[in-house]
């Protein structure tokens, strides 16, 4: 006869398979024992879609593990490690909005169970440049031959250039700070 002893469900460590024959009646019953060891197995994270932020805003991420009961992640630039740019809640990763606009890569590891190895997997991270801005600009109304000025209030740049259109008129930005 041959039979066939399946096991399931068995945690890592050193066991003993002790097997013993239900024997007919012109047989003795008798045993044989077999170590078995269960090993650990690599923890599992499926691919991760490249990620895209606009500077200035938060993304997240949440990343699918098997064998983890999370995961740890980092961000890099080129071989950089970049410190308090994500933070992590289980399985769900963000990466903060203190990224400057650029090309990066996040590297994802599990955090593995007993029963598993940590792995890792890495996706890229594009921070696109925000728009910067202009404040509304009140009408002017100035005199024929006399000169007029306005404040324009910026943000996410270092000054403005500026033309006056339909005219030869000569316009002249002062104060590019």
């Amino acid at each position: 006869n041959v039979n066939t002893i399946d096991a399931t469900g068995i945690s890592v460590g050193d066991y003993t398979l002790t097997v013993t024959t239900v024997p007919d009646g012109n047989h003795n019953a008798v045993s044989k024992s077999a170590s078995v060891t269960v090993t650990k197995v690599h923890s599992t994270i499926e691919p991760i879609s490249p990620i895209s932020i606009v500077y200035g805003d938060s993304g997240s991420v949440t990343v699918v593990t098997t064998g983890a009961t999370g995961v740890t992640a980092e961000l890099y630039s080129g071989e950089t490690k970049l410190n308090d740019t994500v933070s992590v809640s289980g399985n769900v990763i963000t990466i903060k909005n203190n990224v400057d606009a650029g090309e990066y890569t996040l590297k994802v590891t599990t955090i593995p169970d007993g029963n598993h190895n940590a792995a890792s997997t890495t996706a890229n991270v594009t921070v696109i440049k925000a728009d910067s801005t202009i404040a509304d600009i009140s009408p002017i109304s100035v005199g024929f031959g006399e000169s007029a000025s306005v404040t324009v209030v910026t943000s996410g740049a270092t000054g403005v250039n500026a033309e006056l259109v339909g005219t030869t008129g000569k316009v002249s930005v002062d104060g590019n700070v």
